[in-house]
């Protein structure tokens, strides 16, 4: 390491007035503290529902079967009497952790294959 080396990094260790002027008071130093934890919180968000199916607390695959039952009624593949029916009936497989035979994509976290037809 040569002189000029050490005296760039002696010279990027110290602290210059307009650094110190800048955080002089708590709420400054409060405000740039806050703002580092926020950002850092935004960079970790994670999505809950992509996961395995069988990784899915009961309340998110609950969601889930609500989503894609909506899709089907929406869509006219199912009727408001069906649509009762498999609710009530899943959501009651879900309470008792029976397996519910479906394909879950979790990167776009939704049922992308679902015969409801075993459970009428």
């Amino acid at each position: 390491m040569s002189i000029n080396d050490i005296q760039n990094e002696l010279n990027s260790l110290k602290t210059t007035p307009d650094s110190i002027n800048e955080c002089k008071t708590i709420k400054d130093v409060l405000l740039n503290n806050i703002e580092n934890i926020e950002r850092n919180v935004d960079s970790r968000v994670i999505n809950i529902y992509s996961r395995p199916w069988n990784k899915l607390e009961e309340r998110l695959k609950k969601k889930k079967i609500v989503e894609h039952l909506n899709i089907l009624l929406e869509s006219s593949v199912i009727d408001k009497d069906i649509y009762i029916i498999l609710l009530h009936k899943l959501h009651k497989e879900i309470e008792f952790n029976k397996k519910i035979k479906l394909d879950y994509n979790e990167e776009k976290c939704e049922i992308t294959k679902f015969d409801y037809s075993i459970y009428l």
